[in-house]
């Protein structure tokens, strides 16, 4: 296990005991958080980053963190395709590739 993987399981974990996912000044003042914060830091970048990977990582744990906020968005409803129109060519405009041959070498003459 990473560095930066066990960080985030003792994390998410934490998040999820505690029922919620504090911001980075209300994580530095409790003094009951798994890792310090320089810790954190070390391994993941930044706070956003970890929350980011901790949400990526572990979406159940992080559920129960965000309680009432995690429920998932409604599907979008599925739009019918439009109908396109395409303008049919009339009889004089289908030539075949011969008859468009044989045009361009009247031409040039």
């Amino acid at each position: 296990m990473t560095r930066k993987t066990k960080a985030v399981d003792q994390l998410s974990e934490y998040f999820a005991t505690i029922g919620e996912v504090p911001t980075r000044n209300e994580y530095m003042l409790r003094n009951d958080g798994p890792l310090s914060f320089p810790a954190i830091r070390r391994s993941c970048g930044s706070w956003v980053r970890m929350i980011a990977i901790c949400d990526r990582t572990y979406p159940d744990r992080m559920a129960i963190a965000r309680g009432s906020e995690a429920k998932a968005a409604p599907p979008a409803p599925e739009m019918p395709p439009k109908p396109v129109d395409v303008p049919k060519k009339t009889e004089a405009q289908v030539t075949t590739a011969s008859e468009a041959l044989q045009k361009l070498k009247e031409a040039n003459e």
